[in-house]
């Protein structure tokens, strides 16, 4: 299938609607053992009926994916959904490379909603980033209905999401986490989204893109081969989590390496002291010059972590005490580490960056998908259409929120009060925020 097929079908999939999400019932029992992030698409059951398949390019990757995909949030990164991450921008942007692998590419060339004026009205957000503190300032990736069907789409708030203006877009088309069950991610396609100060942003997925003027407009990146899965930036670089090859069991992303670049001009590269993931996806996590990935050991399936604390030099830490869940299993803020296992039954809190761990409680709800930290006692779960609150004693606290969540494609924090979560409701998605550290959540309405 040609690039403009490939396009074509996945437009008049959108054109259609969002398809229904329908786990199968098992699906626990098959999910890739490894995290995000960020952000391993997962692939479910289809639906039994009336179900049509999308044929991916031979270049695609399609991924596993849990059961209302879930990813955690962590503090000082950016995030794409809120991603893993703590949205806080570093102090020093200090860029060392000036040359930049990029090909310039205008909006008009894929099915892009233009810039200015009000988002219109269906706006379906996927990915969420923000970079201030006190968490008024994002930016939304999603899809909205524009004069050809469905187009990509990018809004951006000032005022905490009381109002939006709709930016310009990266000419490829975007993909939710669940794309009739399954996640098709081709060269052609987005599905997050990080911003690290108010110019310096990432769109990524199969295609990686750059902006450096607050998304004006958009640059694709054409260094890097494979699937970017997961990317985070502090301290002057951005790092990804690059994924090439199949992977057993089925569905499994094959292996992975770190790589990074400093912006607004670096070349990427990877970082070959970080080793090689795999068959499942890792976490990335990041906080200022602290950098961790963790995940298994593609030849021994344990889990392993590596961490660098001068956003240079990495070394081995000791073997953390599962490997993480799939793609919300890792979560940073700057004074603690927390980690949900993939058996999704077990969380542990680390205060020294990955060195030791301490459970949390004894066991969690069943289907617990997502750790979100908050601060070295508390975190935020998310568990099928609930957000729940968890104390490293144990205790448990329901979150107040909307009605109707059948599960969560985010959960993160940008600092001790503020959080965002994207919510599947009734086929499509809600972007939620909260301004108590999560014990209360509310809907943000992006489209005009």
């Amino acid at each position: 299938m040609t690039d403009d097929e490939l396009d074509e079908r996945l437009r008049a999939l959108f054109r259609a609607g969002h398809p229904p999400l329908v786990p199968r019932p098992d699906m626990l029992e098959v999910i890739h053992r490894g995290a995000r992030r960020r952000q391993a698409r997962r692939a479910g059951t289809l639906a039994a009926a009336g179900v049509v398949a999308v044929a991916l390019a031979t270049t695609a990757v399609v991924r596993p994916f849990a059961p209302a995909r879930q990813t955690a949030g962590t503090h000082a990164q950016t995030a794409a959904a809120v991603q893993p991450s703590r949205l806080v921008a570093s102090p020093t942007l200090q860029a060392t490379e000036t040359s930049a692998p990029a090909v310039a590419a205008t909006s008009a060339e894929a099915g892009t909603v233009p810039a200015g004026g009000t988002p219109p009205a269906g706006f379906v957000p996927l990915s969420v980033t923000g970079t201030t503190s006190n968490g008024q300032t994002f930016w939304v990736l999603g899809d909205a209905p524009c004069a050809t069907g469905t187009c990509t789409a990018v809004a951006k708030t000032t005022d905490g999401g009381q109002s939006f203006t709709e930016m310009a877009a990266p000419a490829s088309a975007v993909v939710p986490d669940h794309l009739l069950g399954m996640d098709g991610v081709s060269p052609q396609t987005i599905a997050n989204m990080r911003f690290v100060d108010a110019k310096n942003g990432w769109a990524f997925g199969g295609a990686l893109w750059q902006t450096t003027d607050g998304a004006q407009s958009w640059q694709q990146i054409t260094s890097i081969t494979g699937t970017v899965q997961q990317l985070e930036v502090a301290s002057g670089h951005a790092w990804a989590i690059v994924a090439t090859g199949g992977g057993s069991p089925p569905g499994a992303t094959g292996t992975a390496r770190l790589f990074t670049a400093t912006y607004p001009a670096g070349t990427w590269g990877p970082v070959d002291a970080a080793g090689v993931f795999g068959p499942a996806e890792p976490a990335l996590v990041v906080h200022d010059t602290t950098v961790i990935v963790a995940g298994e050991d593609p030849t021994t399936g344990t889990p392993r972590a590596v961490r660098s604390t001068d956003a240079a030099t990495f070394a081995e830490l000791p073997a953390p005490p599962c490997v993480p869940a799939p793609t919300g299993g890792l979560s940073i803020t700057a004074s603690a580490l927390w980690l949900l296992c993939a058996d999704h039954a077990r969380a542990y809190v680390s205060t020294d960056a990955g060195t030791s761990w301490r459970q949390v409680g004894s066991t969690l709800p069943a289907d617990a998908a997502v750790v979100a930290a908050i601060d070295p006692t508390t975190a935020v779960i998310a568990h099928g259409g609930r957000l729940i609150r968890i104390g490293t004693d144990g205790t448990m606290q329901t979150a107040a929120t909307p009605s109707g969540a059948s599960g969560f494609a985010f959960v993160g924090f940008v600092n001790d009060t503020v959080g965002f979560a994207i919510a599947e409701v009734a086929n499509s998605r809600q972007l939620w925020r909260s301004t108590d550290a999560g014990a209360h959540w509310s809907l943000v309405r992006i489209g005009g």
